[in-house]
């Protein structure tokens, strides 16, 4: 904890001033002038104190007196308990640059531009509830140095004939890379860490705990060699980039089998560790939780928007009445042809569907998230039901259609039953498929490891 030599009082980095400040006599110190109280000298560890939410498990650290009031990953408002424990110091950080009131102008900018976002958005004392964290990075250094060859292809026409030749092409790759950052945070997704994606190398810092006071830091616990492949592919990728750049004269380059990756044989250092600044901010609605989250240098935005079901409805409704005139004065359906029409749309929704239920498997299991899948694994199921109302009931629906379409009855109240049937099922389908996006806009309320939220405060 950072004192004032002046009046005794707490010190916390100010973002406008990059300085320490005290609340209480106003003095400023500038960053690594003054030394915590807590800490030892030159000590490879600092003190910091560890709130553990107990409804998910969930930590974030703070160096000073600082009282978490809700959860950041799960939005649960109760105090969360605590514990002091010893923290191995990053190597670098990068100092917040956006403050609380840059984050409720940027969220409220983009939460507005959604006529369909839940009222409790746009509410000022849930946007206030933003909160600074430094979250945990592993920063990756890649060294390229070999000798390549390439196979390349062009093809010409003489005469009639169509020539296609092969070069076999050599060059020496020389390419060192620095800055690749990947979270070493199982709370912190890793969909969202690529969405505020970049924090640029020339904003690193040698960590001084002052940077930290007055915030709150996510705690790691994912290997370093979880992401060393990762790096070394997007090295490789980068590099293969300039490469084709240069070779000119043909027209394309063939990829070798096993890729570029055992050609070019990138080398990859254990990485060092960082902090990077993130504001955050969680909306929980029973069992699924939103985030918005904000870059906290750049101002970079990410936000979980989910929509309201019933102002999505109603606006539906509204939208329905003048389309139905409009299109009744130049637009004229027989009873069959009304039938098909219905059908294509019934058809395009449960494809729809399934194409939702696919995304909803990967983003539930987790299975893009390395940093949560190499400590926890996969969850086993997901959480999205209604298979009935938003697949079968209209494929039964759109069976019954098309069988009166084809038996082709003399009286046109079958055609209109059809057409009704369909369209009933098509509105119950167009709700499921709401909730399926909303899903899809919102993330499973979190359950970390049961060792992890049973450790004694």
């Amino acid at each position: 904890m950072f004192t004032c030599e002046n009046c005794g009082g707490a010190l916390r980095f100010d973002i406008a001033s990059g300085k320490l400040i005290c609340d209480s006599c106003l003095s400023t110190y500038a960053v690594g002038s003054v030394k915590d109280a807590q800490a030892a000298e030159e000590s490879e560890e600092m003190d910091a104190k560890v709130f553990r939410c107990p409804q998910c498990g969930g930590e974030i650290m703070t160096i000073d007196e600082a009282a978490a009031a809700f959860c950041s990953y799960c939005g649960s408002s109760n105090v969360l308990e605590s514990r002091m424990t010893g923290v191995k110091k990053p190597k670098y950080i990068i100092p917040f640059k956006k403050t609380k009131e840059d984050c409720k102008e940027l969220y409220l900018s983009k939460v507005k531009k959604n006529i369909f976002a839940p009222k409790e958005l746009r509410n000022p004392a849930y946007l206030d509830r933003f909160r600074g964290i430094y979250t945990p990075y592993w920063i990756y250094g890649i060294d390229i140095d070999a000798d390549a060859s390439f196979e390349g292809e062009e093809s010409h026409r003489r005469g009639d004939y169509i020539i296609e030749d092969t070069y076999m092409m050599t060059c020496h790759v020389d390419a060192n890379y620095d800055g690749i950052s990947y979270d070493s945070s199982s709370s912190f997704d890793d969909e969202i860490c690529q969405e505020i994606a970049p924090y640029p190398d020339n904003e690193f810092r040698e960590f001084d705990s002052g940077y930290i006071s007055g915030f709150y830091a996510d705690v790691a616990d994912v290997d370093g060699a979880v992401y060393m492949k990762d790096a070394a592919d997007l090295t490789v990728d980068s590099v293969m980039t300039s490469v084709r750049s240069e070779f000119t004269g043909i027209d394309s380059m063939n990829t070798p089998s096993g890729g570029y990756g055992p050609k070019l044989n990138p080398s990859c250092n254990y990485p060092e560790s960082a902090m990077f600044p993130v504001w955050f901010l969680s909306y929980r609605n029973k069992d699924r939780v939103a985030y918005g989250v904000v870059n906290g240098l750049t101002g970079k935005l990410s936000i979980d928007m989910p929509i309201s079901v019933l102002k999505y409805l109603l606006f539906s409704i509204l939208l329905a009445v003048p389309m139905f005139f409009v299109l009744n004065l130049g637009l004229v359906l027989t009873p069959s042809a009304g039938v098909i029409a219905t059908v294509i749309m019934a058809i395009i929704g449960v494809i729809t569907f399934f194409v939702n239920l696919g995304s909803i498997k990967k983003q539930e299991t987790k299975e893009l998230d390395k940093g949560y899948t190499s400590i926890y694994g996969k969850p086993g199921k997901t959480s999205h039901k209604g298979y009935f109302i938003g697949a079968i009931l209209p494929i039964i629906a759109i069976v019954v259609a098309l069988a009166i379409w084809f038996i082709s009855p003399v009286s046109d109240i079958y055609y209109y039953a059809a057409s009704l049937f369909v369209i009933v099922a098509t509105g119950l389908m167009l709700i499921e498929l709401i909730k399926q996006y909303n899903i899809l806009s919102t993330r499973p309320l979190p359950q970390f490891n049961k060792d992890r939220g049973e450790v004694d405060a």
